[in-house]
């Protein structure tokens, strides 16, 4: 890179409020570009930091990469230095899209840990190969999740989504919550006394108990406990064999 462009912006990425929290990730990411930008004769005229972002997320939820991209477009950088592709993002199309943008500004790319600069016809050609890898860890991790979760749930029927209304969890299973399973006993008994939907939510909210969406009883939130009367009577969860703990006897 000649003398008279030597503007670089450093950006800088975590994923998760622990890591911007406790700084490490950035700190980190700061000192290894710092140190490519002094080794390179590159004056650092900007830093900008998403802290807690996923590399899915383009500029709208990114304020950080916003900022970058404005700057950009304003001619105000010459390189932009990271410390890893997969801090520009997690997905291919993504990432390549960004890249574009930033190189068809006459902004080269560089990236420390893979020693890539855009500005070279190689570095180009590295990019496309490295933003793929990036995609395929991220994709492969969510697969792995997904059939953990798939596994779990045919061994007893838990799969970490909601549960019924009377139920919490508890470490590795589900159990009865005392005070809205006596909810649900009393829902089904008024309901088998004959008092309509709407006359049973009234009664419940009079009583101001809470339910399970927002803060008043409903027909429709009544209807809802009783269509889980299977599961509630110990019915299997999912595809599981196991059962829901009994609350209505």
């Amino acid at each position: 890179m000649t003398p008279d462009l030597n503007r670089a912006t450093l950006y800088l990425r975590v994923s998760t409020k622990h890591q911007a929290n406790e700084r490490y990730g950035l700190d980190v990411q700061r000192e290894s570009c710092m140190a490519h930008a002094v080794a390179n004769g590159l004056t650092v005229t900007a830093i900008y930091e998403d802290k807690g972002k996923s590399g899915t997320k383009d500029e709208t939820k990114r304020p950080g990469l916003a900022a970058l991209l404005a700057a950009v477009e304003a001619n105000e950088i010459d390189s932009v230095i990271v410390s890893s592709v997969d801090r520009i993002g997690r997905k291919t199309t993504l990432v390549l899209s960004l890249v574009e943008r930033i190189t068809s500004a006459g902004v080269a790319l560089i990236s420390v840990k893979e020693n890539l600069n855009t500005s070279t016809p190689m570095g180009q050609f590295v990019l496309t190969i490295l933003a793929g890898l990036a995609q395929l860890e991220r994709d492969t991790i969510v697969e792995r999740t997904t059939a953990g979760r798939d596994l779990r749930g045919k061994l007893d029927g838990e799969k970490g989504g909601r549960i019924h209304y009377g139920y919490v969890r508890s470490e590795d299973t589900v159990a009865i919550d005392d005070f809205s399973a006596d909810v649900v006993r009393d829902i089904f008994a008024l309901h088998h006394m004959g008092l309509s939907l709407r006359a049973i939510a009234a009664h419940l909210t009079e009583r101001g108990i809470k339910p399970p969406k927002g803060t008043a009883w409903y027909a429709s939130s009544v209807k809802s406990i009783l269509s889980n009367e299977t599961a509630y009577r110990g019915g299997k969860r999912g595809e599981s064999d196991v059962v829901w703990p009994n609350i209505l006897s």
